[in-house]
């Protein structure tokens, strides 16, 4: 949808009616590749789903607010396209979601947001989250600023600066006085390091090694 709109912008003349109807051909069933991926969201988002670690079945933060955007965008290239009723449709969508979105996922006891919903054998604290706003955030739901993407930061970083050794090597700051960064793994259940089971992830693995060579 991006492309379509930027070479819209750029240079009109390449959007020619065949190459659109490629892209988005209003029609349904459809075999165009935008419209049938809108389809698809707009049909099964309320579905469970396999999580970006490819671990947890569940309904997830990071799908459910990717699917949101895609569902605005979509809703508004429908517009453009004079898909009326496809417009209609995914809008309404698009808000069933942001419901979904803006009271389900926000942990009260703990202040921050979950992952996912339903698992119960994790804390819900989870890069994952990050990613989402990063990929799927907008103005007025989950921007990277938003207070409950800083709070689940702020979790995260927290969990992660106890729990790795690479964390805990002195000194934390630099000469000025500014806070080294914090090195963070997927999530703070996660075992799996990219070859087998142990503590962290494969970066931290990686440069834990890297610096017991150098000394």
């Amino acid at each position: 949808m991006m492309y379509v709109r930027m070479l819209n912008e750029t240079d009109p003349s390449l959007v020619s009616h065949d190459w659109l109807q490629k892209m988005y051909d209003g029609k349904f069933p459809t075999r165009s590749v935008i419209k049938a991926d809108l389809e698809y969201i707009s049909h099964f988002w309320n579905r469970t789903g396999f999580d970006l670690w490819e671990e947890i079945k569940d309904m997830h933060f990071y799908t459910a607010l990717v699917q949101h955007k895609a569902l605005t965008e979509g809703r508004q290239l429908a517009e453009l396209l004079d898909d009326a009723p496809a417009a209609v449709w995914y809008g309404s969508q698009q808000h069933e979601l942001r419901k979904l979105l803006t009271t389900s996922f926000w942990n009260k006891e703990r202040g921050h947001l979950k992952s996912f919903l339903h698992t119960r054998d994790r804390t819900g604290i989870d890069c994952g989250l990050l990613l989402a706003s990063l990929h799927g955030g907008q103005e007025d739901l989950f921007p990277p600023w938003s207070d409950e993407i800083l709070a689940s930061l702020a979790v995260l970083v927290a969990d992660m600066a106890e729990r790795h050794p690479i964390n805990k090597l002195t000194p934390p700051f630099y000469p000025e006085g500014r806070l080294r960064g914090v090195g963070i793994g997927r999530y703070p259940e996660d075992r799996y390091d990219g070859v087998g089971i142990s503590e962290g992830n494969p970066w931290y693995v990686a440069h834990h090694r890297r610096l017991k060579n150098t000394a």
